[in-house]
């Protein structure tokens, strides 16, 4: 009779660990899986905008067994699947890119042509759709604006959270391009001002192209401080 070979021995399912999170040593570990989680999150999230999608079970499953060295992959097929993988996102994102350039690029030359436009030394446009009423602006005075920054798919990047909720500053302290904005016009002014990406650089902190931003900013009142 063949000889049976003996079967190939399973590892035993790993018992779940009871805490309570009583302790700083405990916390810190807890802490750290929270950092991989919202690490990996941001990446998924990330990667669903190029239309890739990773089941999330699966993650999850390939960070279990590497924990307990129940890999069902060997190094050599890791390696080379994230390799591809890379380029793949590499690609993909090249093409997005590309692509939101464009559409930012058309946005600006079709802004640019808009009667009363114009284009600042830093290479701002802007154009003041209501000039208000009352004496000049200055750094002394003290502002009740509306304001918001938005990106051209109108993710909001600066500005209140909350629509109609206005913020007062002083002129002298406020952002550059708010400052800017505001000395165009008077009370009861709004001035609409294009930012383009080679106005303020062509990288952000993180590394990534910056992108256009569109900044529409009211000035609902203006004092004068004592």
């Amino acid at each position: 009779e063949p000889v049976k070979e003996p079967a190939a021995e399973v590892a035993p399912e790993p018992e779940k660990v009871a805490f309570s999170l009583n302790s700083e040593e405990q916390k810190r570990a807890y802490a750290s899986g929270v950092a991989m989680a919202k690490y990996i999150e941001a990446q998924i999230v990330e990667q669903k905008a190029l239309h890739i999608t990773l089941d999330k079970d699966i993650l999850l499953a390939g960070i279990t067994d590497t924990f307990n060295q129940r890999e069902k992959m060997s190094p050599q097929d890791v390696q080379a699947t994230l390799t591809a993988f890379d380029e793949q996102v590499k690609i993909l994102t090249q093409a997005a890119t590309a692509k939101e350039q464009g559409a930012e690029k058309a946005f600006i030359e079709e802004f640019a042509k808009r009667p009363g436009v114009k284009k600042t030394a830093k290479g701002l446009y802007y154009l003041v759709e209501n000039k208000g009423e009352g004496a000049v602006i200055k750094d002394t005075n003290q502002v009740e604006v509306a304001y918001k920054g938005e990106l051209l798919d109108g993710t909001r990047v600066d500005g209140p959270q909350i629509d109609n909720a206005n913020q007062i500053f002083r002129v002298a302290d406020m952002p550059p391009v708010l400052r800017d904005a505001v000395k165009l016009v008077r009370k009861g002014g709004k001035v609409t001002i294009v930012i383009p990406p080679a106005a303020v650089g062509k990288n952000s902190e993180d590394g990534k192209p910056k992108s256009v931003v569109i900044y529409t900013v009211s000035v609902v009142n203006v004092n004068n401080p004592h």
